[in-house]
């Protein structure tokens, strides 16, 4: 006897239909395995390198700890990707990892922040595929310094990095989405950036998102 697999296919035509509708799956990139978050006063374009160094080094301190978990083939591959690419996006944190700092030096590190995703993105084969910030989120005290370090860094980066993604966090309500959709188009017309270059990730944290 075999499963009737027509019948699970009939069941879920419809869904499949309605999923495909709703939510196409139109990306061709692949994504990255992990998100790296280091304090905007704390990185440059020698963090990636950095991190690597000391990745290896562990390994390599650790290599029979390592050894117990898998074979010495893939212990060289992974050895090879961080001496290549250590980071795979990497996240530029002016939220918690952060904290309120004056006008001036938040401006001066976004700018900061800026130059250096200009620097480890692009067509090298060590470059990182995927980077981005996370600014201060939508609440009424935070909103226009959020934006504003945005801008500086977009500007500093002299547009849009290759694989630029920022995170909104603290969303606490869905009508809050909208307004970062129309920010993102806000700043592509301010800035003369092309339609849909700007995108963005949801942090969802707080009660009230999740409720």
């Amino acid at each position: 006897m075999t499963v009737d697999l027509d019948r699970i296919d009939a069941l879920l035509a419809p869904v499949d239909a309605q999923l495909a509708a709703r939510y196409p799956d139109t990306r061709t990139d692949d994504q990255p395995v992990h998100t790296v978050y280091v304090g905007a006063a704390h990185s440059d374009s020698t963090t990636p390198i950095e991190w690597g160094t000391a990745a290896r080094t562990l390994l390599a301190e650790r290599s029979e700890l390592v050894a117990d978990l898998t074979d010495g083939d893939t212990v060289a591959r992974v050895d090879a990707i961080l001496a290549r690419r250590p980071i795979a996006d990497l996240r530029i944190d002016f939220e918690d990892g952060y904290g309120w700092r004056a006008d001036a030096v938040e401006d001066e590190h976004a700018r900061r922040a800026g130059r250096t995703l200009r620097a480890v993105t692009g067509t090298d084969a060590g470059a990182l595929r995927w980077c981005g910030i996370r600014p201060k989120g939508l609440g009424v005290g935070e909103r226009r310094r959020a934006i504003r370090t945005l801008e500086l860094v977009l500007d500093a980066a002299g547009g849009v990095p290759p694989g630029f993604v920022f995170t909104v966090p603290k969303l606490r309500a869905a009508e809050q989405v909208p307004a970062v959709v129309a920010l993102c188009e806000e700043i592509e017309r301010a800035h003369g950036l092309p339609a849909g270059s700007l995108r963005f990730e949801l942090q969802i944290e707080s009660p009230q998102a999740a409720l």
